[in-house]
């Protein structure tokens, strides 16, 4: 037996309304009656839906990623280490993943198509990929 996701359309058909009212249902926008709200919240919650973070990172044209950028001393010291964990930590409270960006030019294309922000530690005075 094969388990597959439960989708937004899934909720909507158990529901008895539209991919969009139960969309905004969940989302707690539109104007859905509460009555609705409730039923479609209830039926996802039954059905153990779980929104799909990359269809909803698509949809809103972020990544969900925030870069990290250290100065390349940051190996040599503790300091950086527990900075680069306490940053990765409030980024999860906040619903983003941190990605360490790897020095210029390592991984081309620019770095602010891949990150919807960016966290500059220390940066140094002739580092390019800081601009």
């Amino acid at each position: 037996m094969t388990s597959r996701t439960v989708t937004l359309l899934d909720v909507a058909r158990t529901a008895g309304v539209s991919k969009s009212t139960a969309s905004d249902a969940l989302q707690g926008s539109g104007r859905v009656a509460e009555a609705t709200r409730d039923r479609v919240r209830a039926v996802a919650e039954d059905l153990g839906y779980r929104p799909n973070s990359a269809a909803r990172r698509l949809r809103r044209s972020s990544t969900g990623a925030i870069g990290l950028h250290l100065p390349q001393t940051a190996t040599r010291l503790d300091y950086y280490m527990n900075l680069a964990f306490g940053a990765v930590a409030r980024a999860q409270e906040e619903g983003f993943d941190m990605v360490l960006l790897a020095p210029e030019g390592a991984a081309g294309g620019p770095v602010a198509s891949r990150v919807d922000g960016l966290l500059v530690i220390d940066p140094e005075v002739d580092d390019r990929a800081v601009p």
